[in-house]
């Protein structure tokens, strides 16, 4: 979990920034519409209840969160407002199936130790993520956070591989889940 919200949260502190920096459509309301974007995706995907109830998926939803980091780091407006879509779409899944996986695996006399483990992990990942951004930013660029947070993702889902053991998906399986 900490690696995972580390990722997530590395653009973050930057993301408007970088939308003027790239865009033509460089104000503020527009920044955070599009900054937006992810959280708009996730409530869409809520509502029509998009693959909520199934913990299988998780690695495919990550590589898709990957895949929508690396189109955000394009620097062209319409592959980073794609990104951002399919970003906050597997964010959504990814999340939903992430925190079910980790209920499930605790007893229920422990789900109040085990929420507060896994919030405890969120935040930690979010706090060292909004120092670690600066310093990217500052070494490597705007462009730089969308990358790290691409490996960070890519990272995730292999220590999800390795720790749960989780077999290959087919490729329909995969288009699936998204």
């Amino acid at each position: 979990m900490l690696l995972f919200y580390f990722s997530v949260f590395l653009t973050r502190p930057f993301f408007a920034s970088y939308w003027k920096s790239i865009s033509s459509w460089d104000g503020e309301i527009v920044s955070g519409l599009v900054f937006a974007i992810p959280g708009a995706m996730a409530l869409l995907a809520l509502c029509l209840k998009s693959g909520t109830t199934a913990k299988n998926g998780i690695i495919p939803a990550i590589l898709a969160g990957t895949t929508g980091l690396l189109l955000q780091a394009s620097g062209q407006e319409a592959l980073v407002l794609s990104g951002r879509c399919l970003f906050g779409w597997a964010l959504f899944k990814a999340t939903v199936r992430l925190d079910w996986l980790l209920f499930e695996s605790a007893s229920s006399h422990s789900y109040a130790a085990d929420f507060s483990k896994i919030y405890f992990f969120q935040s930690l990942g979010a706090l060292v993520a909004s120092y670690a951004a600066g310093s990217i930013v500052a070494e490597y660029g705007l462009q730089a956070t969308f990358l790290a947070g691409a490996i960070g993702l890519a990272g995730t889902a292999c220590l999800y591989a390795l720790l749960f053991k989780a077999r290959a998906k087919s490729t329909a399986a995969v288009l699936e889940t998204l």
